[in-house]
């Protein structure tokens, strides 16, 4: 799911740095970005970050969207 998961972000603005991290900073960017029309801003170092990354931490992130997305009406 993590493929799908950065390929649906990538595609709708969101900001993969504040999905992973919980960064407030990254959150406000990418509302204003949306607010003035543009895509999000896309921090160079959220690659950086998702490619060092653990297979657990990976495990663990698709745990947690795996809980969110079921929790969807």
């Amino acid at each position: 799911m993590s493929a799908e998961l950065a390929s649906y972000c990538l595609g709708h603005g969101i900001s993969m740095n504040w999905l992973i991290t919980g960064e407030l900073l990254d959150l406000q960017q990418m509302l204003q970005a949306r607010r003035m029309g543009k895509a999000a801003a896309k921090p160079e170092s959220s690659s950086e970050k998702l490619a060092r990354l653990s297979e657990a931490q990976i495990k663990v992130i698709d745990m947690i969207m795996d809980q969110l997305m079921a929790r969807q009406p």
